[in-house]
């Protein structure tokens, strides 16, 4: 799973840099960073996890773009 996001990852970069589009948006990742916390209320997940497992698999994603 984590090998196919960062194929993604490297594609989404790819087409910023010919749109010339910043590769951090950060509106962006504060609204999925939003999302994914709520969900995971929902879920009974905790916050601190949550944000540390999705902000490693962010920056990995910034490194590969």
């Amino acid at each position: 799973l984590l090998a196919k996001r960062m194929s993604i990852s490297h594609e989404i970069g790819e087409l910023k840099e010919v749109n010339n589009i910043p590769i951090v948006q950060q509106s962006r990742w504060n609204q999925v960073l939003l999302n994914i916390n709520v969900r995971g209320e929902q879920l009974g997940l905790n916050h601190d996890l949550i944000n540390t497992i999705y902000s490693a698999i962010h920056i990995a994603s910034i490194d590969t773009q």
